[in-house]
Formats: C-alpha cells, sequence, structure tokens
C-alpha cells in the first residue's frame, strides 16, 4: 500500500482529488446503501472525482485498500 496517499476534498467545486497512488488502482465510490456508484482504475498518480452529479449525503471512498468517509453538501 501506498504510504503517500492523500484524499482531499473540495467542497466548493465537489470533487475528491487522490494523490500519490499507484497506477493500475482500483477506486470506488459506494453510497450509504451500499451501492457502487462510481468504479474505475488509475492510470496516474493522481485522480479526480467529480460529486455532482450524485446527490448530497455521505459517501465510502475506496481506493486500493484504504477507505474514507466523505460528505457531499
Amino acid at each position: 500500500e501506498n504510504e503517500s496517499l492523500s484524499i482531499d476534498i473540495q467542497y466548493t467545486d465537489n470533487k475528491i482529488i487522490v494523490t500519490g497512488i499507484d497506477t493500475k488502482t482500483q477506486i470506488s465510490v459506494i453510497n450509504i446503501i451500499g451501492k457502487t456508484i462510481y468504479e474505475d482504475t488509475t492510470t496516474e498518480n493522481q485522480y479526480t472525482i467529480d460529486l455532482n452529479p450524485y446527490h448530497s449525503g455521505i459517501y465510502i471512498v475506496k481506493i486500493g485498500n484504504k477507505v474514507e468517509r466523505i460528505r457531499k453538501y
């Protein structure tokens, strides 16, 4: 697991910026009822997820083995 992994949430833009990840890392966003609403595999060491299409609420972001809970306002 990459120790330099960072997840930053830009609330004004409704974006999640992930840095320090390895390429070919699986990224998933899961809503509060457990449904995967976004899934992709990284190709670079920085990745942006746009949350604008999704409703306000709490989401789980899984990046490789790391799990982070975020809130979209």
